[in-house]
């Protein structure tokens, strides 16, 4: 037999070279490079070409692990993590091993970092299957339970020895890792870009997604047509719940859909579930649906005011591929403003720190963001990033209201099949007609959520967009100023923000006004819009007008926006039409 030895690290990877590689399950090694140590084999039998099974170098312990051979005489480091990170790949162990945004993961139900239980903050929130990242111990075990090492460091002949500690955080360091990729955790079926149906667990190599059911089995939706599936959804799921309107009910499905389809998706809007009272089942909703995906109760979490804590918050939670971040009972009437979170979900990933972990890592923001309150707003950023669903009572009493179904937990499950059906039935179906309609601003969920419901009759739920942005307190602001200097200036007409200083009734723009009916209407401009918005320091500061004005400044107000271009080195505005702009 002829012996090659293959250089690891502090020791070589050694194996025996007589033709039983190939015995290997497919895709065992990376490299093509065997090695062997060295056999005391008779001289006589080698020359003939035989040898006993006793002096055979085994490939497997009799547990069916792989045996590395550790040969200190000959260090190779690279070597040992490939031919290390190879057993761990194709030998099975008690968890897989993948890497999210380049962390080394395994899947477990746990509780993920940041989220609590529904009405309770300081209670763990419920487990859910999700991604784990590999802290030092638990990889040592996890190459345990794949390799098992044998070392002549002692000069005595190949002994056991446990797996080299110093082994352990190069894997989980290495740049070059062989460990498969993945976007993301999914518990139910979905429908990729392609059309494909994916209904098979495991990791689906061309999407990144790895699918998990937990034992459920799913089936495709066969004959079901898409109006069957609206039909099972809205009147069996979403059946007793109250909205405000139609468009409501059709952005309720939207949310559906979306968490379903979100690791397929690099960007998609978040939703608001609002309503003007408790006891509107807002919070109900949002658990059917987290439900319906993960066959587990929500785990909801609370939004900090910090934006370094939000930016801590949000890694842990991407980290773990949650399905829905949901941000559950803002307080009443509160205005949200995140910057933190208009910006995970206009951008396809998010880098931060990963906790424990001295490393960072960009990962996919596909999860679905969603947030409930009574009579919440939001500001100029997020209204356009956020789908409503306004939920409304007829109850005297709505916070006594009993669903017909209380016990919402075993209501999904024994139903979630067949809703998840209805759901695939509506992705699914006439994907061949083309859609014309205006742009969300979220291409790829157009093609994948938006178009699906329209072709199956459903509102477009996209207007709920201009319902949210109208009721933003900022909006009501910039709205206000926009239609005032379309009313003193015209559309197109240069103008500095020192012509808007006013000092008691005068300003610079009336004293300078050529005629009496210009005069009249820059007073009205003052009176009718811009009086009951004030900058924040007066009318008398240019800065603090300056301040107002760039706010509207690239921002589409009803069709209108503001430029601004340097006019001998002074800023100079005019209103100018957003569609004229865009044609």
């Amino acid at each position: 037999m002829t012996d090659m030895t293959q250089e690891t690290g502090d020791f070589s990877l050694a194996l025996p070279s007589d033709g039983t590689l190939t015995e290997l399950p497919a895709g065992y090694w990376s490299s093509a490079v065997d090695a062997a140590p060295e056999q005391n084999v008779d001289d006589h039998a080698a020359e003939d070409g035989e040898s006993d099974d006793q002096d055979r170098i085994p490939e497997y312990s009799a547990d069916g692990r792989r045996i590395i051979y550790c040969d200190y005489t000959k260090p190779n480091l690279t070597q040992m993590v490939t031919s290390v990170e190879d057993a761990v790949r194709t030998i099975p162990g008690k968890s897989e091993v993948l890497r999210h945004g380049g962390i080394h993961c395994y899947i477990a139900a746990t509780s993920p970092r940041y989220f609590h239980a529904i009405g309770d903050v300081k209670t763990k929130a419920p487990s859910i299957p999700s991604l784990v990242p590999y802290e030092k111990a638990a990889m040592l075990l996890r190459i345990d339970q794949s390799a098992t090492f044998m070392s002549n460091a002692k000069k005595k002949g190949w002994e056991p020895i446990e797996v080299p500690s110093k082994l352990v955080p190069l894997i989980l360091d290495n740049p070059d890792s062989h460990f498969p990729e993945t976007v993301g955790l999914v518990t139910h079926p979905l429908v990729l870009p392609n059309g494909e149906l994916l209904i098979e667990e495991g990791l689906h190599t061309d999407s990144g997604i790895y699918v998990y059911f937990g034992g459920i089995t799913f089936e495709a939706p066969g004959e079901m047509t898409p109006e069957e599936g609206v039909h099972i959804l809205r009147e069996e799921m979403l059946g007793e719940f109250e909205f405000a309107t139609e468009t409501d009910a059709a952005a309720a499905l939207a949310l559906v859909l979306t968490v379903i389809e979100r690791k397929t998706l690099d960007m998609a809007p978040g939703f608001m579930i609002n309503a003007s009272t408790q006891g509107s089942g807002k919070t109900t909703l949002a658990r059917m649906i987290h439900l319906l995906v993960t066959g587990h109760d929500l785990p909801v979490a609370s939004m900090s005011e910090n934006v370094a804590e939000q930016n801590k918050e949000l890694t842990a939670m991407l980290i773990a591929s949650v399905p829905i971040v949901c941000f559950d009972n803002i307080p009443d009437a509160h205005k949200i403003s995140s910057p933190v979170l208009a910006k995970a979900i206009t951008s396809p990933t998010h880098t931060g720190r990963i906790l424990g972990f001295s490393k960072m890592a960009a990962l996919p923001t596909n999860a679905t963001f969603l947030i409930t309150g009574n009579n919440i707003t939001t500001d100029m950023d997020l209204s356009r990033r956020l789908l409503e669903v306004r939920l409304t009572s007829q109850d005297a009493r709505p916070e006594q209201r009993r669903f017909t179904h209380p016990h919402v937990i075993s209501h999904v499950l024994n139903h979630r099949t067949r809703w998840m059906q209805a759901a695939l039935s509506i992705l699914h179906g006439h994907r061949e007609v083309e859609m014309e309609a205006r742009p969300s601003g979220f291409h790829q969920w157009d093609e994948m959520v938006r178009w699906p419901l329209l072709r199956a009759g459903v509102t477009d739920p996209v207007t709920k967009f201009d319902d949210l942005r109208e009721q933003s307190p900022d909006y009501e602001q910039m709205f206000s100023w926009m239609l005032g200097l379309i009313h003193g200036f015209g559309i197109g007409k240069a103008f500095r923000a020192q012509d808007l200083v006013r000092k008691g009734e005068t300003s610079v723009t009336l004293q300078a006004a050529s005629s009496h009916q210009e005069s009249e209407r820059l007073k009205e401009m003052y009176a009718d819009y811009l009086s009951g918005h004030p900058p924040q320091k007066g009318w008398s500061n240019v800065n603090s007008i300056g301040i107002s004005l760039k706010r509207l400044v690239g921002r589409n107000i009803d069709g209108y926006t503001l430029t601004t271009r340097k006019i001998h080195g002074t800023t100079h505005y005019s209103v100018e039409e957003k569609l004229a702009l865009a044609s």
